[in-house]
């Protein structure tokens, strides 16, 4: 969308020839497994990773692009629905009845040939006709002006936290590969529902609210502020991503105490970083090479100690400790 993205409003052919290159480009990445494996696949390691990767990212592959549509094509439903609401009564009925029609076949189609199947065969069906039951119900909840003049404020609230809830779901909801719920409260499944769902609603509230307030803070309006930002946040997370390696094989109160050192020390530096002070910026650079220096001597002191043939065993402990 970003790329000449100040000829989207050219009749809306532009926007729409770019929409159908990210169809194709969605279709040899996730239609063509032999694509996928050799370019997103080498992102993971095992054969059930990438299996899992592919499944999960395959069954949506085409929302984000029926989105766009959506969005792309809202101004002009908007504008002929009130065209539609000025005509005559006979007119508007017909108009409104065949529309309404044709909704209720597709609606009928998908229910009778598509929604029974079989699990398996539904979710290699599902990218291809989850956009029937949506706009079906766009349309209805959109039939009258009545209807439009009400809404559900418990919808509308889940509705702006549905990116949160979908990421978050697998990691504070449901458990056993997203087959049962996390179990808090073994001998009691109904309080155990309402509280992990009330744990997993707060949260994805409060991460919206987070990316809300990240946004403004990592991509401002000025691109010069976000390419410095985004370069500060690209080395904090190979920091991070390095401190974690040099702290294998610590013992856990060494890995405690030197993670509370480096999440300080790297918030402080990182504010620096962001200044327009040198002075304040050389500082931040000596406070993260420190630490690193520091990380380094406790790994180094840690392998030191430990036997030749017992460094590998404990660096899977450690590792298996965390999974």
């Amino acid at each position: 969308m970003w790329v000449a993205s100040s000829k989207n409003d050219w009749q809306g052919w532009f926007l729409s020839m770019k929409l159908m290159g990210v169809m194709m480009l969605a279709f040899f990445l996730w239609d063509i497994p032999e694509v996928f494996q050799h370019t997103f696949g080498l992102l993971v390691r095992g054969d059930f990773a990438k299996h899992e990767t592919h499944f999960r990212t395959y069954l949506d592959h085409y929302v984000p692009i029926f989105g766009m549509l959506y969005a792309n094509n809202y101004p002009r439903f908007s504008d002929w629905v009130d065209h539609v609401e000025k005509l005559r009564p006979s007119a508007r009925l017909a108009i409104k009845g065949c529309t309404t029609a044709l909704m209720l076949t597709g609606l009928g189609l998908w229910a009778t040939f598509v929604l029974p199947v079989d699990k398996l065969t539904y979710n290699g069906l599902h990218p291809y006709y989850s956009w029937i039951p949506i706009m079906a119900y766009c349309w209805l909840r959109n039939l009258s002006p009545t209807l439009r003049g009400w809404y559900l404020g418990p919808m509308a609230f889940w509705g702006k936290l549905s990116l949160e809830s979908y990421l978050m779901q697998h990691h504070i909801w449901l458990s056993s590969n997203a087959k049962t719920v996390l179990v808090m409260l073994p001998d009691y499944p109904e309080l155990n529902f309402l509280l992990t769902s009330a744990i997993f609603v707060f949260v994805a509230w409060k991460i919206r609210h987070l990316t809300e307030q990240l946004c403004f803070l990592v991509l401002p309006n000025d691109t010069k502020i976000a390419v410095r930002y985004l370069n500060v946040f690209g080395f904090a997370l190979v920091a991070c991503v390095a401190a974690g390696a040099l702290l294998i094989g610590l013992p856990v109160g060494t890995k405690i105490f030197a993670g509370i050192i480096f999440a300080v020390t790297l918030s402080v530096a990182l504010r620096f970083l962001v200044a327009e002070n040198v002075g304040l910026k050389r500082t931040a650079i000596i406070m993260l090479s420190a630490v690193f220096v520091v990380l380094a001597i406790l790994h180094g002191a840690a392998i030191w100690r430990t036997p030749t043939s017992d460094v590998e065993f404990a660096v899977k402990d450690d590792l298996a400790a965390k999974t």
